[in-house]
C-alpha cells in the first residue's frame, strides 16, 4: 500500500495493523512519523525548502518581509521545507524578517484571503512562500492586488493556474514533482518489497524535484 497522509497517531496505528498483517505500507509524497516506520518516498523536502528561500532571497527587489503559506503543519512535507526556508534565511539572509505561516487547510479561498491580507498589512512585504496547497487561491489573490507587483513568489507543482502565473509574472518559480518519476520509483519499492522484511526495504528514496522559471516552461 502506498499513501498520503498527515501525520496522526491513528494513521500510525492502521500502518502498524497492515505490518503485522504482512503488507509493506509506504509514505509518498510526504513523509510520516517514526511511529508509522514506513518507508518514504518523494522529493528531499530540506533541500525543497533551502532552495525555495534561496530564490527569493535572489530574486526580492530590496530586503524586508517574507511571509509563508502552508496547507497543514500535520504534513510532515509541508513542516520540513518550512523549517528548511526558515534556516536558510537565518543562516545566509538575515535581512529578510520572516512572518509567521498562516494555514490555508489546502484551501484556495483561504489561501486567498490570506494573501490579499497579507499584502496589504504588510506593506514592506517582499516575498511569499507557498509549501502546501491552495496555490490557485495565492496566484489568483496576487493577481487581483495591484500592490502585489514584484512580489517573489515560489509555490509547488506545476499545474495549469501555475504555468500561467509563470508566464504572466504572478510567480517567479515552481517546484514540482517529477510524478512519472516518483510512480516508478514507488511500484520498484512496492515490488522489491514482496518477501521481504520491513528492516531490508530502503528508505528514503528521493525523486529530484523539478525546478520551473518564466525561462523555462
Amino acid at each position: 500500500v502506498a499513501i498520503v497522509s498527515v501525520d496522526h497517531p491513528r494513521v500510525s496505528d492502521a500502518i502498524a495493523t497492515l505490518r503485522a498483517r504482512g503488507v509493506p505500507t509506504f509514505a509518498i509524497l510526504t513523509e510520516l512519523g517514526a511511529e508509522a516506520a514506513a518507508p518514504y518516498i518523494g522529493r528531499d523536502n530540506r533541500k525543497e525548502g533551502r532552495t525555495a528561500a534561496w530564490l527569493i532571497a535572489k530574486a526580492a527587489r530590496r530586503p524586508g518581509k517574507v511571509g509563508i503559506i502552508l496547507g497543514s503543519h500535520r504534513f510532515l512535507c509541508q513542516e520540513i521545507a518550512e523549517i528548511s526556508f526558515r534556516a536558510y534565511l537565518r543562516e545566509n539572509a538575515p535581512e529578510f524578517t520572516l512572518l509567521e505561516p498562516l494555514v490555508n487547510l489546502e484551501d484556495p479561498r483561504i489561501a486567498y484571503a490570506a494573501t490579499q491580507d497579507m499584502i496589504a498589512t504588510h506593506r514592506d512585504l517582499v516575498g511569499l512562500y507557498i509549501c502546501g496547497g491552495g496555490t490557485e487561491g495565492v496566484i489568483d489573490g496576487a493577481r487581483d492586488d495591484p500592490d502585489a507587483g514584484g512580489l517573489a513568489i515560489v509555490c509547488n507543482e506545476l499545474t495549469p493556474k501555475s504555468r500561467a502565473g509563470l508566464i504572466d509574472g504572478v510567480l517567479t518559480a515552481v517546484i514540482s514533482t517529477p510524478t512519472s518519476l516518483l510512480a516508478e520509483r514507488a511500484l520498484a519499492a512496492m515490488a522489491g518489497s514482496i518477501g521481504s522484511t520491513h528492516e531490508t526495504v530502503q528508505s528514503p528514496v528521493y525523486v529530484p524535484f523539478e525546478l520551473y522559471l518564466p525561462t523555462n516552461i
